[in-house]
């Protein structure tokens, strides 16, 4: 019995863990050495993914991170045919009076394979002095899906690059809950760096 029960205990855990590693990390980020802050007061959210739908759902997520008011998606201003014609979406954003950009897309998505080890629990007397004896949990493999993004934002007036960042996403929920982990991971780089004003809880109202 008690076996089982211990058994049970290693498999919640390990269950716990998988739906909780959900997680972000930057392997690279640059920023422009040459260019002094910028304090965008206009700026535009755009997510050069294929489906309209994960195009308004990542525009929307980097919006809800950025202070009220300085941020738009760019789908309220571009079609899906004028975001892939750069010449023709620069002009549009630099005539409804955009000064800055934040792009998202994605790098890959793929799964990767990993190894967990098994784990021996040792005895445990009753009381009754009697000893159960060891259990073994056996390794697993377990599939992890991991996403890669490039996070870039321009000055529109020089169209110069002035930040540009890759994550990757462990197991991500959906892909919603993706682009608001990137998003504000990235917010924090900037504002760290200036680049961008603190927003303190912006966005908190819409989660």
């Amino acid at each position: 019995m008690k076996g089982h029960i211990v058994r049970g205990l290693a498999f919640t855990t390990a269950l716990v863990a998988l739906t909780a590693c959900a997680s972000t990390r930057f392997t690279e980020t640059w920023r422009n050495p040459n260019i002094a802050p910028e304090h965008f007061r206009k700026v535009v959210a755009m997510a050069v993914v294929g489906p309209a739908t994960l195009r308004r759902v990542a525009e929307d997520e980097i919006v809800r991170t950025l202070p009220a008011g300085e941020a738009i998606p760019s789908y309220q201003v571009l079609s899906d045919a004028e975001i892939r014609d750069p010449a023709q979406a620069l002009a549009r954003l630099r005539e409804a009076g955009f000064d800055g950009a934040i792009t998202m897309r994605v790098l890959s998505d793929q799964d990767k394979v990993r190894y967990v080890p098994g784990t021996t629990f040792p005895d445990f007397p009753t009381f009754l002095g009697y000893a159960w004896p060891p259990v073994y949990d056996p390794g697993y493999y377990v599939t992890d899906r991991e996403v890669q993004v490039e996070t870039n934002v321009y000055a529109l007036p020089s169209q110069q690059l002035i930040w540009s960042g890759v994550s990757r996403t462990q197991n991500p929920a959906n892909f919603g809950a993706m682009a608001r982990e990137v998003a504000k991971g990235v917010r924090g780089r900037l504002e760290s760096q200036g680049i961008l004003q603190a927003c303190g809880d912006c966005g908190a109202g819409n989660s």
